[in-house]
């Protein structure tokens, strides 16, 4: 039976400027702005067992700005040293809420063939809308807005790395990353939600809300990349990272998305089949994709107090302890291009997960 409804309808209207000026070749200052008119008109509601019908979660219909200015400045300090350096603003009028970013990175050339690079950066989210517009009624037929002022989401991210050339066409590069969260939205009432787990299979939301909650993300990325040479292309992406979340109840734990590694593979190879002097080029191309992660984090059910109760009842106390097993994908791709003088066509087979992995 139907327990919700949802006929959300968005449009969005930007408008982007940029100065740029070059004092000379060791200064260059840039400023410009988004700014965004993000129109909206939301209906939801859920089905009240209490009332015996449909309630509205959120009906409303409006419009509202955000204002994004900024400056970089770039100042090439030497041929080893080059530094950038700004300012980003987010403001929204419509709860009165501003956050100034400042930007900051560093890069060190060692030789010609590898560089070093230190970066940091305060950035903002705006709050999760489903959240943020949520509505109640109360006992006088009127409609309160409990988290209409819910703060930006921020995060203060530090990065280091490291890139080296090698070899014919080969390229590495290594990068380690930590993001400090503050200001993300929690339940008001002490439990497990926060608003870091958003776009998961996590579709609860809380009445109110706070801006309270904490977390933090740390890893490294590793990229070894071959440049197309001799028709052979190659790429290797690694991510191995932790992340955690702290919501109203003060317990630290996984985050939905938790899953350790991630680790892509994809490459391809031409084969040229005819000879150098024909009047158009027959070309076979081979191009496989392997996808390795480590699996989702899930709230564990509580079985049998589900059972007597006829609804799913999930084990908030250890919210996000289980995990999904380790998820699989292999693509693979099998063309055949003619090139002409005039016109080239291309014939393709894609197989996706021709593993059949679920």
């Amino acid at each position: 039976s139907p327990q919700y409804r949802q006929n959300f309808q968005r449009g969005t209207l930007q408008v982007n400027a940029l100065l740029n000026h070059k004092f000379n070749v060791n200064h260059v200052l840039r400023a410009g702005a988004y700014i965004t008119r993000r129109n909206y008109n939301l209906l939801d509601s859920s089905y009240s067992f209490r009332r015996g019908g449909f309630t509205d979660l959120r009906n409303l219909q409006g419009s509202n700005m955000l204002y994004q200015p900024y400056v970089n400045w770039q100042y090439r300090i030497n041929d080893e040293w080059e530094m950038n350096t700004g300012l980003h603003t987010v403001i929204t009028p419509e709860n009165e809420q501003y956050s100034i970013e400042p930007r900051w990175g560093m890069s060190y050339r060692l030789n010609p063939k590898s560089s070093l690079n230190l970066g940091y950066g305060l950035h903002s989210q705006l709050p999760n809308e489903l959240l943020q517009y949520s509505q109640e009624e109360l006992s006088d037929g009127s409609i309160y807005q409990p988290n209409i002022n819910l703060s930006y989401t921020k995060s203060h991210h530090f990065v280091a790395g490291y890139q080296l050339a090698f070899l014919r066409s080969w390229n590495f590069k290594a990068e380690a990353y930590y993001q400090n969260i503050y200001n993300a939205a929690v339940d008001a009432f002490p439990n497990s939600y926060s608003s870091l787990n958003s776009g998961s299979f996590d579709f609860a939301l809380p009445d109110s809300a706070q801006s309270t909650g904490r977390g933090y993300n740390y890893g490294l990325d590793i990229t070894v990349e071959k440049f197309m040479d001799k028709g052979f292309y190659f790429l290797s992406t690694l991510s191995v990272f932790e992340s955690q979340y702290r919501a109203s109840d003060g317990v630290w734990r996984n985050t939905a998305f938790n899953g350790n590694y991630v680790w892509n593979v994809v490459s391809g190879k031409e084969f040229v089949l005819s000879a150098a002097n024909s009047k158009s080029r027959h070309i076979l191309t081979v191009d496989g994709k392997l996808t390795l992660a480590g699996g989702q984090r899930y709230t564990p059910i509580l079985l049998e107090l589900s059972r007597s109760l006829g609804e799913g009842i999930f084990d908030e106390a250890n919210a996000f302890s289980a995990q999904y097993d380790p998820y699989f994908r292999a693509d693979i791709r099998i063309g055949y291009k003619i090139a002409g003088a005039k016109v080239t066509q291309e014939w393709a087979v894609d197989i996706q997960n021709f593993t059949n992995q679920d």
